[in-house]
């Protein structure tokens, strides 16, 4: 018996009981909350059915209104964020067309942005290689702009889940189907 232990009775700071498998996870709305050790049940986080494959993700999360510094200056943004940033590391569970639709996304991204690449490459030598070829550093503005889009596209379309939040103890992800978010007890805790 630990004499600093919170009170453990009917309705006081015990936390409700949870089917099995589910432990350590909540929904808070919209957002699935979970402990950070708390492992996520062998379900696709995309489609609610069953996974069949096994993803890492490293999150990283720093409070909003760090982005009002960039304001101030980009450098002392990326110091503060990176000294108030939060980290947590899972593991989601998706099927095999998620995981297809994943490759697929990369793989575009990655052909539109290495083309973008090649193209302000072939209008820089075409520039360069003499006055009969003028006007070929017009294709330097479709590369930048296929190069930053595909980086863009990249970005939004791979990211499966997001961190809403993230503090030392648990994590609030965003993007995860409704029907493993209705498996879920209510989160009964407020905002930790």
């Amino acid at each position: 018996m630990n004499p600093y232990a919170a009170p453990q009775i009917a309705g006081g700071y015990a936390p409700p009981p949870q089917q099995p498998g589910f432990q350590g996870l909540w929904r808070q709305g919209n957002l699935l909350v979970m402990h950070k050790l708390a492992p996520l049940p062998p379900i696709c986080v995309k489609s609610g059915q069953p996974a069949t494959q096994w993803l890492k993700r490293n999150l990283a999360w720093h409070p909003p209104w760090i982005f009002v510094l960039i304001l101030v200056h980009i450098l002392l943004y990326a110091v503060v964020a990176l000294i108030m940033q939060k980290k947590a590391s899972i593991q989601i569970g998706l099927t095999d067309e998620w995981m297809a639709r994943r490759r697929t996304r990369m793989l575009i991204a990655w052909v539109t942005t290495l083309g973008g690449i090649g193209l302000g490459i072939v209008g820089i030598a075409l520039e360069n290689s003499g006055p009969e070829t003028q006007g070929y550093i017009a294709l330097l503005v479709p590369a930048l702009l296929m190069t930053f889009g595909g980086l863009l596209y990249g970005l939004i379309a791979c990211r499966l889940v997001r961190p809403d939040r993230i503090t030392d103890q648990y994590v609030w992800l965003k993007g995860v189907h409704p029907n493993l978010l209705d498996r879920l007890p209510v989160w009964p805790y407020g905002i930790v």
